[in-house]
């Protein structure tokens, strides 16, 4: 199993909000009837580490979230600027944050 910080990144957010990654994994989690046990093991993660998320206690690393992504089926653009938002909002920077594919290309470059 790896270890929690290789997932994620301390955060001191006062709460999480439903334009957070933490609430976008939790209204899926309710959307698709699942326990945070349940969506913990689809994730090959610990149930703690996925409240953590839920709550805003920790923000997931953007590889980290483009991998939730591909497993769960969902908008990588979207979890991106989740995420990049939310690591934002941890440094208390007010940015709106805009994430595109270009050229259909995938992977680093």
């Amino acid at each position: 199993m790896r270890k929690a910080s290789a997932f994620a990144t301390q955060t001191t957010a006062d709460e999480v909000t439903d334009d957070s990654f933490g609430g976008y994994l939790r209204q899926y989690r309710q959307e698709h009837d699942l326990t945070q046990t349940e969506l913990a093991s689809l994730l090959n993660v610990s149930s703690a580490t996925l409240c953590d998320l839920e709550l805003g206690r920790k923000v997931a690393s953007p590889r980290r979230a483009l991998s939730i992504a591909c497993r769960l089926g969902l908008s990588e653009p979207e979890v991106l600027q989740l995420v990049l938002t939310d690591l934002l909002r941890r440094e208390r920077r007010d940015f709106q944050v805009f994430v595109a594919e270009r050229g259909g290309k995938k992977g680093p470059r």
